[in-house]
């Protein structure tokens, strides 16, 4: 113990100054007190307050009182447990040396730890056990044996490697002298990982001592021989199919321990719910054999089917010959109805466009004799007088409204539209030379993205050009080909203005809350005259409404040698069609790339798996949105017909990906849940409504067997050793082990500073004195 002083020395002259001036002036001061103390009195009060003030004197000074001491740390041996689903498995070969109880995998790691720590404490061992569990996924927990409860594992997934370095980690500065891993050698990540390369209980060539001494003992629990298995691997399937495609799904029936050379015949059966899609039997000729089940894809929707494949006799494992797969079967093709009264080349140069769409079913109505009727089965067709009918189809197109047209129902299009139906609108004169067009009728003309009044056609050669702000919209996607130069200059956007112009254009006003894809430009004028909206996009409630405001459309695609401008090019023509089959695609299904979201999302995951989500929030121009907040919205399904409680998870930024963010869930128990993105903003906004399935079927169930090889080679990677606790003599080998370690203690020296004078017992030993003096002069008179 040594005293210390941290004032300077030239200060204690002064000090000690200070500290007399102190006594010299409280004598003083009693001496001229009235009425003066009886001499004993006086004396105790001087030299109350002559101590406090020296403290206070003491004080400035800033003694330290510090003391040295050696602290004796005892080695530490470290207990792991695996803590995963597959330790939960009770198997022929998870029992204890020497006992016919059969016990699951977790119970036999419990019960191994326990005798060793037993027989350990009554050896009087000089070292102290530590108890930890983890599956290298999440993070470790402490845990004692003589808990009143431990619960058994509920982890998903296993890291062996990963969760031997979370151990080193944890035991940096303690005196670590063995660590004892209890595991079956089961993983489902980072099964090739070494244990040098993840730096865990470290490696050093040539000995079996590791980092800080930690000699590193793998105990194997479970059956290591396992009985005859039949199982499903490599399961293959698409996630998304079409309505009345062909769905294949490949698999792999795998055999493990059998003894016959041929493996038996396999029954496998696909089936949604309780009705049963295919069941067909194979004869196999191998240990593992691939196949193959095709089956038609039903309605539409979220699906999620059960695969299945027999067992074989006296299979004792019967969870790894089921799987559950889930499938989003979108609409087959998208319905798109083209409604003309004067069928010509714009009408065959887009029917044109949509057979180039594998998912549109484009269907083309005009008139004839008889009325109305289908262009490719002359039926007579008539126009629905009910929302209903026209949602039949997903996008309509109305090349002009007069004639035949002019006697539709406009106000149940009107209805369909607002409710979701996309309508593209490209007016057209009746007559040759006609140079104004009559308004469009009132239902029609509420829904149209421009102001239709006082419609009149402008002639001239005019360039398709994109202005400003409009780039990136999903129409204009490759649209704007980098290979053409002309009419960069003059403004015009590239490859659009090496395409022939139009002659006519019709003159509107966009209105106030629709967006401009596209306008008119006359190239010989520059970046002056005439700038004429083309193509103008808006959103009516739940639908999409386009308008495209030029005539003879198909002069773009077959433009003849010798006209103004020259031929387009095979390249070129690609953008005008690529143009029009855009807009069929997003007339039909709408704008899928922008708004909320969600980044390679899986709709598929087992019991226990932890969930994490990526989202994006995309602008109109597809790219994302960084200086708003996100979250999800997670709502099981409903119970007995009651809505569930709702949960609502904030999103973060994903490291290293500023245009991603990220959710993570918690496991699930099994069942159908929805979730949906909430960006924020007054009001919110909302993405769509999308579902998750969480089946029961869990990967750690198909883990039948301790993989000695696994255990074996991180034990040999460690400069450890490996031993099985089924085996006999396992509890003896693993206490011959610890004794062999140094358990000798660690010394540690510790230095403890109490620095009393800057502490709260000063100021209550200053106040104390002072008070006592005050009291004592109150009592006696004093003033």
């Amino acid at each position: 113990m040594s005293l210390t002083w941290t004032t300077p020395a030239w200060m204690w002259p002064l000090l000690l100054v200070l500290a007399a001036g102190a006594v010299i002036w409280t004598v003083h001061v009693y001496g001229r007190t009235r009425p003066s103390p009886r001499p004993e009195l006086g004396r105790v009060l001087i030299s109350l307050r002559s101590t406090a003030l020296i403290l206070l004197v003491i004080a400035v000074a800033q003694p330290v009182l510090s003391r040295l001491f050696r602290q004796d740390d005892p080695g530490r041996l470290v207990f792991v447990l695996e803590d995963s689903g597959s330790m939960t498995i009770t198997d022929m070969g998870a029992g204890i040396e020497g006992s016919d109880q059969l016990l699951s995998r977790w119970q036999a790691a419990l019960g191994f730890s326990a005798l060793i720590d037993s027989a350990l404490t009554t050896n009087n061992w000089p070292g102290e056990a530590v108890f930890l569990r983890g599956n290298g996924v999440l993070p470790l927990q402490e845990f004692h044996l003589d808990d009143p409860v431990i619960p058994d594992p509920g982890g998903h997934g296993t890291n062996l490697s990963h969760l031997l370095r979370q151990v080193s980690d944890q035991t940096v500065g303690i005196p670590t002298r063995g660590v004892i891993l209890l595991s079956d050698g089961q993983e489902t990540t980072g099964g090739g990982v070494s244990v040098r390369e993840t730096g865990a209980v470290g490696y050093k060539s040539g000995s079996g001592v590791g980092i800080g001494s930690a000699r590193l003992l793998v105990a194997g629990v479970g059956d290591p021989i396992g009985s005859a298995d039949r199982l499903i691997k490599d399961l293959r399937y698409p996630d998304t199919a079409y309505a009345g495609d062909e769905i294949v799904v490949e698999l792999a029936v795998t055999h493990r321990f059998l003894e016959a050379d041929t493996p038996p015949p396999v029954i496998v059966t696909l089936s949604e719910g309780d009705r049963t899609i295919v069941e067909e039997t194979f004869t196999l000729d191998r240990e593992t054999t691939h196949l193959e089940i095709p089956f038609p894809a039903p309605e539409e929707g979220l699906r999620v089917f059960d695969l299945q494949v027999s067992g074989i006799d006296n299979e004792r494992f019967l969870a790894n010959n089921k799987v559950s797969l889930a499938i989003n079967v979108r609409q087959g093709r998208s319905r798109v109805l083209v409604l003309t009264d004067q069928p010509g080349w714009d009408l065959r140069f887009l029917a044109q466009a949509g057979l180039a769409e594998p998912r549109i079913d484009l269907s083309v109505v005009y008139p004839s004799a008889n009325g109305l009727v289908f262009a490719d089965s002359l039926v007579s067709w008539v126009g629905p007088d009910t929302p209903n009918g026209w949602n039949q189809w997903d996008g309509v197109v109305l090349m002009g409204w007069q004639g035949r047209l002019g006697s539709l129902d406009w106000s149940s299009l009107e209805v369909a539209v607002k409710g979701g139906l996309g309508l593209l609108v490209l007016p057209r004169a009746v007559t040759p030379g006609q140079r104004a067009m009559p308004a469009p009728p009132g239902g029609l003309a509420d829904l149209l993205p421009v102001t239709a009044t006082n419609l009149r056609w402008v002639d001239g050669a005019l360039f398709a050009a994109i202005p400003s702000g409009a780039t990136g919209h999903p129409i204009l996607h490759l649209v704007s080909d980098q290979g053409s130069t002309i009419g960069i200059s003059t403004g015009i956007g590239q490859g659009l203005g090496a395409l022939p112009p139009l002659r006519r254009i019709l003159g509107v006003v966009p209105r106030a809350d629709a967006l401009l894809l596209l306008e008119s430009r006359q190239r010989d004028r520059g970046t002056g005259g005439a700038h004429l909206p083309l193509l103008v996009v808006n959103s009516v409630e739940q639908g999409r409404v386009a308008w495209f405001g030029g005539q003879r459309l198909w002069e773009i695609a077959f433009w003849e040698p010798g006209q103004v401008g020259g031929a387009a090019t095979q390249g070129e023509l690609k953008i005008a069609r690529r143009l029009l089959q855009n807009l069929l695609v997003w007339l039909a299904v709408g704008q899928e790339e922008s708004g909320l979201v969600f980044s390679g999302r899986r709709a598929f995951y087992q019991e226990g798996e932890r969930i994490t989500l990526g989202a994006q929030w995309r602008d109109m121009r597809g790219q994302p949105i960084l200086d708003r907040d996100l979250s999800l919205i997670l709502r099981p399904s409903d119970v007995d017909g009651e809505p569930a409680a709702e949960r609502t998870f904030a999103l973060r930024g994903s490291p290293g990906k500023a245009e991603l963010a990220e959710a993570d869930l918690p496991p699930l128990p099994p069942g159908n849940y929805s979730i949906q993105l909430v960006g924020e903003g007054d009001p919110p906004v909302l993405g769509s409504e999308e579902f998750l399935v969480v089946t029961s079927h869990s990967i750690e169930e198909t883990q039948v067997r301790q993989d000695q090889r696994r255990l074996g080679q991180l034990a040999a990677q460690a400069g450890g050793s490996y031993l099985s606790v089924v085996e006999g003599g396992a509890l003896a080998a693993v206490l011959e082990e610890i004794a062999r370690l140094d358990w000798s203690k660690s010394f540690k020296e510790r230095r403890s500073r109490f620095d009393f004078w800057s502490g709260w017992p000063f100021l209550v030993l200053v106040v104390m004195l002072l008070g006592i003096e005050w009291f004592l002069r109150r009592r006696n008179g004093l003033l």
